[in-house]
């Protein structure tokens, strides 16, 4: 809950805020508190509810809090589960707080340099791959005309890969309703969309584990598959 609630004034997309989990999840903090927060951020952001009951009919809000709030919680506590019961690396020792302003910098820079190295060009490469298949990958009516009762996990584990700017599930829904979108596949996507996507996934990966990585994605298109059935529900 903690996690969560730290995470309600960042506002950061999936991938914004990948790099803050992982310095959370290095300096020690809890797994579940760190899984939280790195959810919370795309799927709670106040601005985006706003913008959200400005612009959907009020089904669309409550379905995206009360999913969102039930994908960040659940998936805090499998992780807590799953970190209780498995052996893990401890975390890394901080290193002291510098003394004097040469050695902040000097710290910092370091710190800025293995990103450029190592987090700036991955990024760019994954944005560009799931870029450039992005067109074919999203043609959601088609995969409701061919998948059949597959379409709605189809189209989860692809909102899931997906990467968006913040917000960006917003004109993506309301364009897929207009062109005739089923409001199970609005659902889906109000979750999956922005929760995760590949490059926020791999770089949290090498931190959490590849097994408990994968156990947070599929419990976020599960997630989706819920809110597509509230959403349904409800309207």
């Amino acid at each position: 809950i903690s996690g969560a609630l730290l995470a309600l004034p960042s506002m950061m997309c999936t991938c914004c805020t990948a790099p803050v989990a992982i310095g959370l999840r290095r300096s020690g903090a809890p797994a579940g508190a760190t899984v939280a927060y790195w959810l919370a951020n795309p799927l709670l952001n106040p601005a985006v509810l706003v913008f959200l009951g400005l612009t959907v009919p009020w089904p669309f809000v409550t379905t995206r809090v009360v999913v969102g709030i039930a994908v960040v919680l659940i998936a805090a506590v499998l992780v807590s589960r799953r970190f209780s019961t498995v052996e893990v690396e401890t975390p890394e020792a901080l290193p002291a707080d510098p003394q004097t302003w040469g050695e902040m910098l000097s710290r910092f820079g370091r710190a800025l340099g293995r990103y450029l190295l190592i987090l700036v060009p991955e990024y760019v490469l994954l944005v560009v791959l799931v870029g450039f298949f992005s067109g074919w990958l999203s043609d959601f009516a088609a995969l409701n005309q061919h998948a059949g009762p597959l379409a709605l996990l189809l189209v989860g584990v692809i909102g899931a890969a997906l990467v968006i700017p913040t917000g960006g599930e917003i004109p993506v829904v309301v364009g897929l309703t207009a062109a005739g979108a089923s409001h199970g596949v609005a659902g889906v996507l109000l979750i999956t969309l922005p929760a995760l996507s590949i490059p926020s996934i791999v770089m949290v990966a090498r931190h959490f584990g590849v097994r408990t990585t994968l156990l947070v994605t599929g419990w976020v298109v599960v997630g989706g598959l819920l809110a597509a059935g509230l959403l349904v529900a409800l309207t």
